[in-house]
C-alpha cells in the first residue's frame, strides 16, 4: 500500500545549446563528456545513465563521466548544466520536476529549460507507484484515504524531492480526497525508499 510515492519520470538527456562551426563539428568530441544526473547513486535515473556509458563511449569514442547532483529536486544539477560552457561537453539527465514543473513552481528559478537547454532524447517513462511499510494498517487506496481522514497529520509521505512528480501527485491525491499527510522530501528515490523501511508511520 502507500508509503513511498515513486516518481513518474520522463527522463530526458539535455545539453546546453551550442553552435559549432563546421571544423568544430567534425572534431567533436575530442575529450570526455560530463553527464550530470540529477538523482543519487542507485536511483533509477542513475542506473539508466550508467547503463548507457559504455555504448556512448563506443559510439562517441570518448569517455562519458557520470556525476550525481540530486540537490533541490534536481534543479541544482540542471542549472549547473544550463550555465555551463555551450560546447556540447556537459550534459544533464533530468526528469519532469526540474524540466517541466520547476519553471511553474519557482518564480526565481535560475534557468529556463526551453531557452537554456536542448532536449536530445527521452530515455524512459516510469509510472508512479504508491508503496508503504507492511505494518501500515491499509491494504488499498480506499483504506489509505480512510486512514488519512481518520487521523489527519499523523502520517508522512516521502517523495524524491520538492516539485517532483512524486510530490505533486500525492498533493493532488490529498486535494481530491480532502486528506492531509506531511510531505518529507528526499534527494532521490533510494533514501525515500529507505524511509519507508525504517518507519511505520508514513504513507
Amino acid at each position: 500500500m502507500a508509503h513511498f510515492l515513486h516518481n513518474l519520470r520522463y527522463l530526458v538527456i539535455s545539453l546546453t545549446a551550442c553552435t559549432f562551426v563546421l571544423a568544430q563539428a567534425q572534431s567533436f568530441p575530442n575529450k570526455s563528456i560530463r553527464l550530470v544526473v540529477v538523482a543519487p547513486a542507485g536511483s533509477s535515473l542513475d542506473v539508466i545513465a550508467r547503463s548507457m556509458q559504455d555504448k556512448l563511449k563506443e559510439n562517441l569514442g570518448q569517455a562519458v563521466v557520470v556525476e550525481n547532483k540530486p540537490q533541490a529536486g534536481g534543479t541544482v544539477g540542471t542549472n549547473e548544466v544550463a550555465k555551463s560552457a555551450p560546447d556540447g561537453y556537459t550534459w544533464v539527465m533530468s526528469y519532469n520536476g526540474p524540466l517541466a514543473f520547476g519553471p511553474h513552481l519557482y518564480p526565481k528559478l535560475p534557468y529556463q529549460p526551453e531557452k537554456d537547454l536542448i532536449a536530445v532524447i527521452t530515455t524512459t517513462s516510469q509510472p508512479n507507484v504508491i508503496a508503504a511499510n507492511v505494518q501500515l494498517p491499509a491494504n488499498s487506496m480506499r483504506e489509505l484515504i480512510a486512514l488519512l481522514k481518520k487521523e489527519p497529520g499523523k502520517y508522512n509521505f516521502a517523495s524524491v524531492g520538492n516539485g517532483s512528480s512524486s510530490h505533486l501527485t500525492m498533493e493532488y491525491i490529498k486535494s481530491v480526497s480532502n486528506t492531509f499527510a506531511v510531505h518529507i522530501p528526499f534527494n532521490g528515490s533510494p533514501p525515500a525508499v529507505m524511509s519507508s523501511w525504517n518507519s511505520t508511520c508514513c504513507c
